[in-house]
């Protein structure tokens, strides 16, 4: 394939291009300009072409350019335009005048073999002119905008910035950004600063709940956006953040209203539902020729259903407790593989019915500090989860195992699985994943948001690994109390 550039064209494109250029030979003779060269220097091409590129110079800079340009020669090299090069030049204009210029050189040989220089020009006021336009947006932006440099150093805050965080500008650039940062997500700041950075693209506001910290020490909540910002300097980092806080407060006492709602109702509920169960239990425990077939089938009904609304109940109360964080728990040593015993056996007729294969690992494990009805009902609820998720015919598989100085348990499954954006939702109360509702599978969603408040509440932790038409893994882990 031949890789020589079409001359023809290669003219055209120089002609074209917004930046004037000219070509001059090693002798210092301007040998071509394109359109651009004249509009700059207000000269015509018949009066530059032929003329010495030093007649283009204030009388004061020929010196200093002609001996630069003899050392280039001795080693050329292409020289970007990005504004750090050519500091000072200014060129002639016809009528007198001088246009303070940034500069580019591409050494290249003509067709005898000669070395000629491209040289790109162009007006120093178009750089300055658009740095003014970038710092008058900056100011304009309704958010505290804070840009950082590839170290996370502050090179430049907006007004909005120092009202926000209580800085001003001269204390605040030349710092870490991590000033701005709470002190309890400080030592892992750097972490995702370098990981975004590795892969920088924008990162619009609402992608998750964050804090900022201002100078007297209080956190508020806060939306913030991130871009990567090319420079001729490297790659700046901008920062756009928005105080939530009237939105949070907003929220706060939503939620507060909605879960003194659900309290009330659910006290209300749960009397005659376990009254409805005792009746249960005791007609159950009549002889079959006092209760008949048909009698006892519509009965063991009533009891499934009036048990699932009275688990209904109790999740819903568990909800209201953990957000108004108040979810008791009674703490003593724990053996958990007894605790994931007793919930494989119990969601064993489940699983069955559903035609699903369990499969069990459990390994000997340390005792954990914990409630045990509350990881019992985590267990229930991962379980269930799983069954509901998965067509019959899957697997569910229960792990229980040691993790350097935590315990884990695992639960996956061959469900149908989760998107992404599913998997940082599903923790969230009353979420139901739209394959969820588009099967109509039966839930509140409040299954997995109650394993996300026992598991924190016992300082462990818990993940979701899925993949859509796979299957799901949820890990949790527990802290070994130390010896």
């Amino acid at each position: 394939m031949d890789d020589q550039v079409d001359p023809v064209l290669a003219q055209a494109l120089l002609e074209h291009s917004p930046d004037a250029h000219l070509v001059v030979s090693a002798e210092g003779e301007v040998l071509h300009v394109n359109a651009a060269a004249e509009t700059l220097l207000g000269r015509s091409r018949g009066e530059l072409v032929g003329s010495s590129v030093l007649a283009l110079l204030p009388e004061r800079l020929v010196e200093r350019v002609e001996l630069g340009l003899g050392r280039y020669l001795a080693d050329p090299v292409a020289v970007p335009m990005d504004g750090t090069h050519g500091g000072g030049l200014a060129l002639l204009r016809a009528d007198g005048s001088e246009v303070a210029v940034d500069v580019s050189t591409t050494p290249v040989r003509d067709a005898a073999g000669r070395t000629v220089l491209g040289i790109g020009l162009r007006d120093a006021a178009r750089r300055q002119s658009t740095g003014t336009l970038f710092r008058d947006l900056l100011e304009a932006a309704p958010d505290a905008m804070v840009i950082v440099d590839a170290d996370g150093q502050v090179v430049l805050v907006n007004e909005q910035a120092e009202r926000m965080f209580g800085w001003s500008r001269a204390e605040l650039v030349g710092q870490p950004v991590e000033v701005l940062v709470p002190h309890r997500f400080r030592g892992g700041h750097p972490e995702r600063r370098g990981t975004f950075s590795r892969a920088a693209t924008h990162r619009p506001m609402g992608d998750e709940q964050l804090f900022a910290l201002r100078r007297d020490g209080t956190q508020f909540p806060a939306d913030i956006s991130l871009s990567p910002l090319a420079t001729g300097d490297g790659v700046l980092f901008s920062a756009a953040v928005r105080d939530v806080s009237d939105r949070q407060r907003v929220r706060d006492e939503t939620d507060r209203i909605r879960d003194e709602l659900i309290a009330t109702v659910s006290h209300e509920l749960r009397t005659p539902l376990t009254s409805i169960l005792g009746y249960t239990e005791l007609l159950a425990d009549l002889d079959d020729d006092e209760l008949g077939p048909v009698a006892r089938q519509m009965l063991s009904v009533v009891q499934r259903n009036a048990t699932r609304e009275l688990n209904l109940v109790n999740d819903l109360l568990t909800v209201a407790s953990v957000h108004a964080e108040q979810l008791a728990l009674d703490r003593e040593p724990v053996d958990l593989g007894s605790v994931v015993a007793g919930a494989v056996e119990s969601a064993r007729p489940l699983l069955t019915d559903a035609g699903l294969e369990l499969v069990v690992d459990l390994d000997a494990v340390p005792p954990v500090a914990g409630d045990p009805r509350r990881l019992g009902q985590l267990l229930d609820n991962l379980l269930t989860n799983a069954a509901k998720f998965t067509p019959r015919g899957g697997s569910i598989r229960v792990q229980l195992g040691r993790d350097e100085d935590e315990v884990l348990v695992r639960v996956s499954d061959t469900g149908v699985g989760m998107s992404e954006q599913e998997t940082r939702l599903v923790f969230e109360r009353l979420y139901r994943a739209p394959s969820a509702v588009s099967s109509h599978v039966q839930g509140a969603g409040l299954g997995l948001s109650i394993v996300r408040a026992v598991v924190e509440a016992h300082g462990g932790r818990v993940e979701v690994a899925s993949t859509p038409g796979e299957g799901s893994t949820f890990s949790v882990w527990l802290p070994v109390p130390a010896a």
